[in-house]
């Protein structure tokens, strides 16, 4: 009987030293971030269960989101920081000389607004939104319209129906004149929001105005200058975010790609109808930065030289996202493609000149942005992309723990 009730308390401790050996592995994996992706995929499982659809609803009063990119890894929101100190309706560059091509990124904190001066002096809108409904925000834009002494938009193009690219799109169709519509194919189910129904009020009381659907092989040439859709190339797409139009303005040798929100599904879809790939010399980033987004294969295809992200990484964490993804920044990085991010730069404007000239304005510096801070160490640190910190270019750290600067 003493045999067996020793060989049961060896086995009792040896229970718990494999048990305690596991804790300490376990607690070693996620120190080092090893678990994130099992966490982010379980986090995501249970908002899908919460929210099956996931999508902004874009409702002028609602502000719901996309329950994608949540981050419960302990990231802290810095409560200092106040996006009104670092907005400006004043645009880094108002004047274009004859010829030239003016593309502004207006920063409007989490969300897209983006105006193109073209070369013939026609004028281009993609997209009016901010992830909160904010009067700030649009009067900002006005203003910003308004010091550019635009009143006209020959082309106005709605990429897809999520709040943070639709809030203000009817304010713009009441306050300016607009020749052209372009605006997402999708189903009834997916645009019953107030914001998409005040869009479509105003744009359909916008008289002697076109209409076109967004889709691929649509073009719009101009003075030298032409503007491809290469997708949507379906009809219908469970996510509305890939109903975003992946467009190419082609200008004196420089090739500029916009994406909206287009996720993973629409980038393969792109890869599979154009498998050379096109080279472009400026992406804007999809969807913010995402994770659903800027896959390496799509990237490669691309080849940017050049990134614009319009993004406020303050507001992303308000609604639990990882926006930009420390993923697509390291793959911007190893590519060498210098990025500008309008929660770090404010505005950003792409200066084309006719012969083929660029140039990046912006409103600051990064220093300037409230969101990073020099290193104040020498050391270069080299970490593991399965890490939580990111070192990249000119080595800042954040205030909260995700790296999110490329210099």
């Amino acid at each position: 009987m003493a045999s067996k009730s020793r060989k049961k308390g060896k086995a009792k401790i040896a229970f718990f030293i494999i048990i305690l050996i596991i804790i300490i592995a376990l607690a070693y994996a996620y120190t080092m971030g090893y678990l994130d992706p099992v966490i982010d995929m379980v986090n995501s499982h249970i908002d899908n269960s919460k929210n099956p659809n996931g999508q902004l609803s874009g409702d002028k009063d609602d502000n719901s989101d996309e329950g994608k990119d949540n981050d419960d890894t302990g990231n802290e929101i810095d409560e200092s920081y106040d996006l009104n100190d670092y907005l400006d309706a004043t645009p880094p560059i108002t004047a274009l000389n004859t010829g030239d091509l003016a593309i502004h990124f207006v920063n409007v904190g989490q969300g897209d607004c983006i105006i193109i001066q073209l070369p013939d002096g026609a004028n281009m809108i993609i997209d009016a939104g901010s992830v909160y409904n904010s009067n700030t925000i649009k009067s900002l834009i006005m203003d910003y319209i308004d010091n550019l002494q635009i009143t006209v938009f020959d082309y106005m193009v709605l990429t897809h129906t999520d709040g943070d690219h639709i809030y203000y799109m009817d304010d713009i169709i009441l306050n300016y004149e607009i020749h052209n519509f372009y605006s997402p194919s999708t189903t009834t189910s997916q645009t019953e929001t107030k914001a998409y129904q005040a869009y479509i009020d105003a744009r359909d009381n916008e008289t002697g105005a076109n209409y076109y659907i967004n889709k691929k092989g649509l073009q719009i040439t101009g003075q030298g200058y032409s503007i491809d859709f290469y997708s949507p190339a379906q009809d219908y797409y469970s996510d509305v975010n890939n109903y975003s139009p992946i467009m190419v303005l082609d200008y004196a040798g420089r090739k500029i790609m916009f994406v909206g929100d287009a996720e993973k599904e629409a980038e393969e879809e792109f890869l599979s109808n154009y498998p050379d790939g096109i080279d472009v010399d400026v992406l804007k980033v999809g969807h913010h930065g995402s994770e659903t987004s800027s896959t390496q294969e799509f990237l490669d295809a691309v080849k940017p030289e050049y990134a614009v992200i319009c993004v406020n990484v303050q507001q992303a964490l308000g609604k639990k996202w990882i926006h930009p993804n420390h993923d697509v920044l390291a793959r911007l990085a190893n590519m060498e493609c210098e990025v500008y991010r309008t929660d770090l730069r404010g505005n950003v404007v792409l200066y084309i000149t006719s012969l083929g000239q660029m140039q990046f304005v912006c409103t600051m510096e990064e220093s300037e942005s409230g969101l990073i801070k020099p290193v104040e160490t020498s050391t270069v640190i080299n970490v593991s992309s399965m890490t939580k910190w990111y070192i990249i270019n000119n080595f800042y750290i954040p205030k909260n723990k995700y790296f999110y600067s490329i210099g």
